[in-house]
């Protein structure tokens, strides 16, 4: 009786201590950071000696697992969803789901519909514009949720026209997803940014953001890829403008 009584017993802590099962495939496998960010040793910390390592954007990482922690925000609480994340170092950390995609896209043609809701008879935010880069949060059927942001500054425009929770389709007529793209698409980013700058600040310190700008484009012209001519076109344009010029007499 007693010999039933344990073996009872023993399998019943096997049971409750069994291994939690594999990870739901939603959560499982590659992500990409979303913007250059640290991981940590545990989820909701921000101090520095928690930091693990530094993981940049567009970088490939491994998604471990999930985790759901209250934070405190103000005098509210909120839950935040972090994932547990390898980089390709082998270091592991916890950084906040929000800040990974799970695939990315480069924009290399113009007339990308961003529909609101995954059907083609939605109505549209407008188009994604070439050179973009699309931050992929899910995808349904040939739809993918993505958040996209511009990179190229358009012609009379001081304002990059980011598009959030849009569905794009990912057809090769449009877009291209070589990971060697996110450098140069960085660079125009940063490049477009600092440009919209100029117009507010002073001289001396115009003359240093211009040579920050310049540095970029012909980091990315370097590379000669499928954005090349974009490059050019936006460093002659900038040069040409009067927001570049209007201080050199000065």
């Amino acid at each position: 009786m007693n010999k039933i009584v344990i073996t009872s017993l023993m399998l019943a802590l096997l049971v409750i201590c069994k291994p939690s099962e594999s990870l739901p495939e939603q959560i499982q496998g590659v992500r990409y950071a979303s913007y250059t960010q640290w991981i940590y040793k545990t989820p909701g910390t921000t101090k520095k000696e928690d930091q693990v390592a530094l993981v940049y954007g567009f970088e490939e990482v491994t998604a471990l697992g999930a985790e759901t922690i209250e934070v405190e925000e103000g005098k509210t609480k909120k839950s935040v969803d972090y994932l547990k994340v390898k980089t390709v170092d082998q270091k592991e950390g916890y950084a906040a789901a929000s800040g990974f995609a799970e695939g990315i896209f480069f924009v290399s043609a113009p007339g990308l519909d961003a529909f609101l809701k995954p059907t083609f008879t939605a109505g549209t935010k407008g188009k994604v514009s070439r050179g973009s880069y699309c931050l992929m949060k899910e995808t349904i059927g040939e739809f993918s949720k993505v958040d996209c942001k511009e990179t190229i500054l358009q012609p009379d425009s001081l304002k990059l026209e980011d598009l959030y929770n849009v569905w794009i389709t990912a057809s090769p007529e449009y877009v291209n997803n070589d990971p060697l793209l996110g450098e140069t698409t960085k660079l125009l980013r940063q490049a477009s940014t600092d440009y919209i700058k100029l117009k507010d600040i002073a001289p001396e310190e115009a003359e240093k953001l211009k040579k920050s700008i310049l540095a970029s484009l012909e980091k990315a012209e370097e590379k000669e890829d499928l954005f090349f001519d974009d490059v050019r076109a936006l460093k002659q344009r900038f040069e040409a403008s009067m927001y570049w010029n209007q201080n050199q007499n000065q």
